[in-house]
């Protein structure tokens, strides 16, 4: 059980969410997310749309892909959201 604590802690700061205080929001987002399924856009919508205070530090969140073998950061388009 400390094990996902620690998992569910680190997964919501990299999403700039408060753990504990944000924490049954944030399940009920991300698991109905991965019951659904959906985009990764549509996930974000949805922490906006539930945390919309901490909209900057989910926006922020570091995403990267591998383009021509070298890794590189992606922006999300701000004004989409």
């Amino acid at each position: 059980m400390a094990g996902e604590k620690f998992i569910s802690q680190k997964f919501m700061e990299g999403f700039g969410l408060d753990y504990p205080e944000d924490l049954e929001k944030f399940h009920e987002v991300f698991f109905k997310f991965t019951d659904k399924g959906g985009s990764l856009d549509q996930l974000f919508k949805d922490l906006i749309e539930a945390f919309p205070e901490k909209k900057d530090r989910i926006l922020n969140v570091p995403l990267f892909t591998e383009i021509n073998g070298e890794m590189n950061r992606v922006t999300l388009p701000i004004e989409e959201y």
